[in-house]
């Protein structure tokens, strides 16, 4: 303490001290300047606080900056409340809903209390499974969402499209047939979602419950994939033991009335929906814009009920936890890495001697861009080798480079079969045949005992892998033989061998 009983003032950081005007200890006479330099510490000071104050205002409203605040991280168990025709936080894509969509399905009226709230605690909810009649709507006249608009946005903005493919688990060059493989429909319940909003980059998860009358792209397990209001990837829910429901509560909503969809036990090939207007159910195909159609053209035909207000009350199963686990079929996506091919030979082609002139007899392993395969043998035979026994199939494949477990991938496969032979004196048939993930064919070329034959077949199918427990991979076969009568035999054993995708 100074002898004026003021505290001194201490020099602004990094400066030098001021040196001594009087002897130690004896009272400090004020500088000449002293006045100012106080002056203008104090305007130095306030033009920071200024500034921080400034600063923290442009951070936390934007303050015309170009670039999304980052979204802070949510406590765990909150769950936000999307109303149905909202874009929510960080927005992925315009609306995709045209203007005079329906928001509504006509089902049995619940009451609750309106208000913005949050409540809180562990309550049952209700499982359903994607094929069950009842839990979404629809409309014969109009698609609820525009599935070009989201493939053109997604393929014209790089980044948003590259976080879309990864959330669900595609490549970025299966966006289009991912997004047009996906089927319009309206929510009939509340129902729970991972929702990912799109920010600085990045997706941005976050636990939602979206709106009875939300239109969304379900896949062909019945799984809500998209939000059409805001464009955004959608995946099944966490898991929570504890929820706490935020935001808008809508009339209507109850905790004991949401619903977790559960993939189906098989892959659909259709829906039924309840219209929108008369409350009947509509079958409609998987994949398409959600109009029924019938051959030919587009129709506003209903393809099922025979009377209207079809009971479409959901089944109050409880789920076994909060939030059940619905994991179990949810996709993942595989990489094809190699292909396991397996030759063996039978009758006299495998034992005079043994695969006389056969192609690769035994296992060999190829890499992943190999798409055409062979078996068969060519043998000269009798005295002096003057016969021929050459049988040749060459069998071609067409996959994708990708699977993804709960969706369906196409396979295809062609095979042609050679056949040259001499010097024998009875009729055998020349066969050849296709059966396994690309579906199953066969040929009989016949034939006189010295001749020269071809024939050709073609497969294809459509079909969603499973893993394989014990590897944790995806193992998708194809078996192809070629014969010359019963005694000369081909069969080739191939596995395309897709590993999980980092």
């Amino acid at each position: 303490m100074s002898s004026t009983g003021e505290p001194p003032v201490e020099p602004p950081v990094g400066s030098a001290p001021s040196p001594p005007l009087g002897p130690p200890g004896a009272p400090t006479p004020p500088a000449p300047g002293d006045d100012r330099r106080k002056v203008l510490l104090a305007i130095v000071a306030g033009v920071m606080v200024l500034a921080l104050l400034i600063g923290y205002f442009v951070v936390n409203s934007g303050g015309g900056s170009k670039q999304e605040a980052t979204p802070t991280s949510k406590p765990a168990g909150e769950i936000l409340l999307e109303p149905t025709a909202s874009t929510g936080p960080f927005p992925w894509t315009g609306s995709l809903v045209p203007e005079n969509a329906p928001t509504s399905v006509p089902l049995p009226s619940t009451s609750s209390t309106a208000g913005t709230t949050t409540s809180s605690g562990a309550v049952p909810l209700t499982a359903v499974r994607g094929d069950r009649v009842g839990i979404y709507g629809g409309t014969q006249e109009l698609s609820v969402c525009d599935k070009q608009q989201l493939v053109s946005f997604l393929e014209g903005h790089s980044g948003q499209g590259r976080e879309f493919a990864r959330v669900l688990g595609i490549d970025t060059a299966q966006i289009r047939s991912y997004v047009t493989a996906l089927t319009p429909v309206i929510l009939a319940a509340d129902t729970r979602v991972t929702n990912h909003g799109y920010s600085n980059g990045r997706a941005t998860p976050r636990q939602s419950v979206l709106q009875a009358g939300t239109a969304v792209l379900i896949d062909n397990y019945g799984l809500p994939r998209v939000r059409c209001y805001c464009g955004n990837p959608l995946l099944p829910p966490v898991p929570s033991t504890s929820p706490t429901y935020t935001g808008p509560k809508w009339p209507g909503f109850s905790p004991t009335t949401v619903v977790v969809v559960q993939p189906a036990s098989n892959p659909m090939t259709t829906v039924t929906v309840i219209d929108t207007k008369t409350g009947t159910t509509v079958v409609i195909g998987v994949g398409t814009s959600g109009v029924t159609t019938t051959a030919g053209a587009t129709t506003t035909t209903s393809s099922s009920t025979t009377s209207p207000k079809t009971p479409t009350t959901l089944p109050r199963v409880t789920a076994p936890t909060t939030t059940p686990p619905v994991t179990t079929g949810a996709p993942t996506t595989f990489r094809l890495s190699s292909i396991r091919v397996t030759r063996s030979y039978g009758g006299n082609i495998g034992t005079d001697p043994p695969a006389a002139g056969a192609i690769d007899n035994g296992t060999t392993t190829v890499g992943p861009g190999t798409r055409t395969f062979q078996v068969g043998w060519d043998n000269n035979w009798g005295d002096n080798k003057q016969n021929r026994n050459h049988a040749v199939g060459t069998v071609t494949v067409t996959m994708p480079d990708t699977v993804r477990t709960g969706t369906g991938s196409a396979f295809s496969a062609q095979m042609t079969g050679d056949w040259v032979q001499t010097g024998y004196g009875v009729d055998r048939d020349r066969t050849i045949t296709l059966a396994g993930i690309a579906g199953n064919a066969s040929k009989d070329a016949g034939g006189a005992p010295e001749d020269t034959r071809q024939a050709s077949i073609s497969t294809s199918n459509t079909q969603a892998p499973t893993v394989d427990t014990t590897t944790g991979t995806v193992i998708l076969p194809l078996d192809a033989t070629i014969d010359f009568g019963n005694d000369h035999t081909g069969a080739m054993h191939i596995e395309f061998i897709y590993q999980p995708a980092g």
